[in-house]
C-alpha cells in the first residue's frame, strides 16, 4: 500500500518534517475528539520525529519520498505531540523531545528537595533565638538618662577612653546597652591605625553590658587611637539592623605597679 499525506480541512497542527518540508495533522486533542477512546476506527503504523531509530516504511509527502520508523523509544524522554493522516484512517505518530520538559521537572525536584533539606535542617540545627553574648549581665549605670526620653530614639553610651593593663589582652569596661533603648546592641572595637577590628560582641539586650572585653591581640604600653562601633538590631526581628554609631576613643594601656 502506498502511504501518501493527507491533508484535511479540519487538521489543526502543522509539523516540519525536514527542512522546508510541513505536514499537516492533528493535535491530541483533536485526534481524540476525531476518534473517542472507546471507538477506535483507526491505525498508527509508525512515527516520525524525535527518538525514531529503526526505519519500518515510506511515505511521500508531496512528492518527496520520506522514511517512517518503529514506533518505540522512551516515553520518559519522546512523547507523542500529534498524528499525520497517511492513508484512510491510517496515521504516523509524531513524537517530540521531553528532555527540556524532564530537565525542569527535575530541578523542580532539586529545589523541593533542598527547600525541604534546608527547612529541616534549621527546624532542628538552626538558631532558636537572638544570639546573645555569653559574657552579658545585668548592668547599672551611673549615669542618669533623661526621664522624659523618647521611648522609640535609641541612646548611645559616651566612652573617652578604655582603661587596660599594658602586657595583656583584656580590658575590664562596661560595653552597655541602656535599658530603655528599643534594640539589641552588638559592639565593635576597630584599631585606626591598621581598622583591625579586634573586638567583636555578640549581641547584648537593653539594660545589659559586657564588663570583660578580651581583644585579639595583647597590648603593650602605650595610646592607641580606636573607634567604637556599635551596631544596633531590632528586638522582634533580631536580624533587621536599624540606625548605630561610632565613637572615637583612646585604648590606653598602662603599666601596673
Amino acid at each position: 500500500m502506498e502511504y501518501r499525506l493527507r491533508q484535511r480541512k479540519d487538521c489543526d497542527r502543522g509539523w516540519t518534517v525536514r527542512e522546508g518540508k510541513k505536514a499537516e495533522g492533528y493535535s491530541l486533542r483533536a485526534f481524540r475528539e476525531r476518534y473517542p477512546k472507546e471507538a477506535g476506527g483507526y491505525q498508527v503504523i509508525g512515527a516520525v520525529g524525535a527518538g525514531c531509530r529503526k526505519e519500518t516504511g515510506e511515505w511521500l509527502l508531496g512528492e518527496e519520498v520520506e522514511k517512517y520508523y518503529e514506533l518505540s523509544g522512551s516515553r520518559f524522554l519522546y512523547r507523542t505531540a500529534g498524528y499525520i493522516e497517511v492513508g484512510e484512517n491510517i496515521y504516523l505518530a509524531v513524537r517530540k523531545s521531553r528532555l527540556a520538559e524532564r530537565i525542569a521537572e527535575i530541578l523542580l525536584i532539586l529545589a523541593v528537595i533542598g527547600g525541604i533539606s534546608a527547612g529541616i535542617w534549621y527546624l532542628f540545627f538552626g538558631p532558636e533565638g537572638p544570639d546573645i553574648d555569653p559574657g552579658a549581665g545585668k548592668y547599672t549605670a551611673d549615669v542618669e538618662l533623661p526621664e522624659n526620653i523618647d521611648p522609640d530614639r535609641i541612646s548611645l553610651p559616651g566612652y573617652d577612653q578604655i582603661m587596660m593593663a599594658a602586657g595583656t589582652d583584656t580590658a575590664y569596661v562596661a560595653l552597655w546597652n541602656p535599658d530603655r533603648n528599643p534594640c539589641y546592641f552588638q559592639f565593635e572595637v576597630v584599631l585606626d591605625e591598621t581598622g583591625e577590628v579586634i573586638y567583636e560582641s555578640r549581641l547584648i539586650p537593653p539594660g545589659n553590658a559586657v564588663t570583660e572585653v578580651q581583644f585579639d591581640r595583647i597590648f603593650d604600653r602605650g595610646i592607641y587611637p580606636i573607634t567604637i562601633r556599635i551596631n544596633t538590631f531590632n528586638l522582634e526581628d533580631y536580624e533587621q539592623p536599624m540606625n548605630g554609631g561610632e565613637i572615637a576613643a583612646e585604648l590606653v594601656a598602662v603599666e601596673q605597679g
